[in-house]
């Protein structure tokens, strides 16, 4: 049975399993250069995973993708801003893990009070962007921000108000993940 849940230190393997299929991807999600390791995997995936910060979706023992919120980096002190993260295992990412789990999130930012969440996705990185417009705004670029396989990379800002309403769409599918979760935060 799928569910979301909040990610635990016994889920890191598959966590790393999955952010080395985002590292290897044609069109990266990750903007580690390098493959991570289950010996020395990275002390901030620990520190969210421990901090509670990081939820998932699995089904049984499979973890189908994970996802963050956490302080936004260009104002860690404003509570009111957050930052978010997504990443699906390749063989789930036709499917709705990713949407899921990225509106949860929105549940958890209103619970937290959260005003606005942003979320960063390289620019050539199209399948991410597709799902990220759908519910968020996207408010610029930064230019050259990453480096990644020896080249400066773009990177897309889009932003999401939790105090407007969602589309009735949107708001169906809030609703029924919402409600199916409910175990979580």
């Amino acid at each position: 049975m799928n569910q979301i849940r909040e990610a635990s230190m016994s889920d890191l393997e598959s966590i790393i399993n999955i952010m080395n299929e985002c590292i290897e991807d044609d069109s990266p999600s990750s903007n580690y250069a390098n493959r991570l390791s289950i010996s020395n995997p990275p002390k901030l995936l620990i520190d969210k995973i421990l901090a509670k910060k990081v939820i998932l979706e699995s089904d049984g023992d499979q973890v189908k993708g994970y996802a963050f919120i956490e302080p936004f980096f260009l104002d860690p002190s404003n509570d009111s801003f957050a930052q978010v993260g997504v990443y699906i295992a390749k063989k789930f990412r036709n499917g709705f893990t990713g949407p899921k789990l990225l509106i949860y999130l929105f549940h958890i930012g209103r619970k937290n009070q959260v005003k606005k969440l942003f979320s960063f996705v390289l620019e050539q990185n199209s399948t991410s962007i597709k799902n990220v417009e759908r519910l968020f705004d996207n408010i610029g670029i930064l230019k050259k921000a990453v480096i990644l396989n020896n080249a400066f990379n773009d990177v897309l800002i889009f932003q999401k108000n939790l105090e407007e309403p969602l589309d009735p769409r949107a708001q169906r599918f809030y609703d029924s993940v919402v409600k199916e979760n409910l175990s979580i935060r």
